[in-house]
């Protein structure tokens, strides 16, 4: 599986996209999208984990999970704020 196929599937994981989206709504600084963005995408390879018996710990699954979870994320933070100035 290409990175661009793995980043697809790690940006359209329901468990991401709701961690994401809960932690960057409720995030008040910067850097509580890191810690969300970590979470998420370590929450989402321990349930994959346990679905899949075979499957290890693969460095670039998690990074492209952490990418997928900070972008959702953001735009959950982006949201926020517009709907703030309205």
């Amino acid at each position: 599986m290409t990175l661009i196929g793995i980043f697809l599937a790690k940006l359209f994981s329901p468990v991401i996209i709701m961690v994401g989206a809960v932690g960057g709504w409720h995030s008040k600084h910067w850097w509580h999208i890191l810690v969300i963005s970590l979470v998420a995408a370590l929450f989402n390879e321990f349930l994959l984990g346990l679905i899949q018996f075979t499957r290890g710990f693969n460095v670039v699954t998690f990074i492209t999970g952490v990418v997928a979870a900070a972008l959702w994320a953001g735009v959950a933070v982006l949201v926020k704020r517009q709907r703030n100035k309205a």
